[in-house]
């Protein structure tokens, strides 16, 4: 399988598991300048949650999981995105309004099954 693929069907999983929650989704796949932010979205507290999904095809042998591919430089590039966002659509947050930056990493597992992990306020 594809990465894109897999990143794709990933980004599926995590937002049916937001949805699910009663979250509501402002954007997937928003592009900027420096990359892509998966999923914007606000949680039943009003909160604006952008989620990082990262997927990985089965168990690695050696312990390597899919929340092992969010290095640091990657994750200063997100929270870079993420005020990139704020700063464009201000209309989004009201004046106490807080957001934050979540992380959503799945493990596809054979016979359809799949290991999930949300990390709040990475």
């Amino acid at each position: 399988m594809e990465k894109q693929t897999l990143g794709r069907i990933g980004e599926k999983c995590a937002l049916e598991y937001i949805l699910s929650k009663g979250w509501s989704v402002l954007a997937t796949n928003y592009y900027l300048k420096f990359g892509e932010i998966d999923i914007i979205s606000r949680d039943p507290h009003g909160v604006i949650v952008f989620i990082e999904v990262k997927s990985l095809l089965g168990l690695h042998p050696s312990g390597f999981r899919p929340e092992d591919n969010l290095s640091s430089w990657k994750l200063q590039k997100f929270r870079r995105m993420c005020k990139l966002f704020s700063a464009k659509h201000p209309h989004l947050f009201k004046e106490d309004s807080e957001w934050r930056m979540d992380l959503m990493a799945i493990t596809f597992l054979e016979g359809k099954k799949a290991l999930m992990h949300h990390y709040i306020n990475i």
